[in-house]
């Protein structure tokens, strides 16, 4: 009776077991399987997988969560499509007003240089062709009164055309500056100093040992520079000696213009003076930058730094 009685409870208990492996095996398939599923699918969405789709096939809660993952997945593709779409709109319309703003500032850049030309012609060449016609008409008139006065109004004629002339080719040179694409930004600008030296008496002492060739817009827009804080100084700051330094770097070159004229107030504003801003935006172009220190009665420093 005993022995029958423990191989009942045996067979009770390897029951028990099957039933609860069973159970497990169920609970698993069921349930545990399908979390795990879903919890994979969640990472892989989260990482931003949206083309994975969390398949769970369970007819309760689990499958039901699922569908609404895959739900979300479809609203976050189809809102990354649209930010993408978007984005490619906003560079689209952002390179075509850049495009806009280069080229206003290009045609603002042809207006300025032409104003700076109309500003030369009137304060240089027409005061000397003002004069030269003074002259003449001094020496018509003395052509019968006073014969002896004419070799020396000729003279001075001459003397003025010369000087008109001088002034004609140096402007020529500044707006086609051939000696820049031959010979270099050294050269080209002691050839501009000497003439303006020549026309206003004023030394002009170029420092440029080491500077080797450069990339011609970087040449073109150092040799503006120097001519324009150069121009300003003798022309507005009425200095004895104007000092340029081209100094090159590993990564740069730098362009120093120092004068001892009379200075002004870098804080003020002075209207119909684009020489400044155009400095400036010659270095910005090229991805330098320019300062400019000075004071009234202290002279006036303008550094150009420009990538080599």
């Amino acid at each position: 009776m005993l022995n029958r009685a423990l191989a009942l409870i045996a067979a009770l208990l390897a029951l028990a077991i099957l039933v609860s492996a069973f159970l497990a095996r169920y609970l698993a398939t069921r349930l545990l399987d399908p979390v795990e599923l879903l919890r994979e699918g969640a990472a892989l969405i989260g990482q931003g997988h949206l083309d994975h789709r969390i398949v769970i096939e369970t007819g309760d809660e689990i499958e039901e969560l699922a569908d609404e993952f895959n739900h979300m997945r479809q609203n976050l593709r189809r809102a990354r499509t649209e930010l993408e779409d978007w984005a490619r709109e906003m560079e689209r319309r952002v390179q075509e007003r850049t495009d806009q703003v280069i080229e206003q500032k290009e045609r603002l850049a042809v207006l300025e240089e032409r104003q700076r030309v109309a500003r030369e012609l009137h304060d240089s060449i027409s005061q000397h062709l003002f004069t030269l016609t003074i002259t003449l008409e001094s020496a018509q008139q003395f052509l019968k009164k006073d014969a002896a006065r004419l070799p020396g109004l000729l003279e001075r004629s001459h003397a003025v055309a010369k000087e008109a002339l001088g002034d004609v080719r140096a402007l020529i040179s500044e707006l086609r500056p051939a000696p820049l694409e031959q010979h270099g930004l050294a050269d080209a600008l002691r050839e501009q100093f000497a003439a303006l030296t020549a026309r206003t008496g004023i030394a002009i002492d170029l420092q440029s040992d080491g500077v080797a060739r450069l990339a011609p817009t970087s040449e073109d827009a150092l040799y503006r520079i120097a001519l324009e804080a150069v121009n300003n100084a003798v022309n507005h700051a009425r200095p004895t000696r104007v000092a340029v330094n081209l100094a090159p770097r590993e990564n740069q070159v730098t362009l120093t213009v120092t004068d001892n004229g009379a200075g002004f107030d870098v804080r003020a504003d002075y209207a119909g003076h684009y020489g400044l801003k155009t400095m400036r935006e010659r270095a910005a172009a090229l991805g330098g930058e320019l300062t400019i220190e000075s004071a009234p009665g202290a002279g006036t420093t303008v550094q150009a730094e420009i990538p080599r």
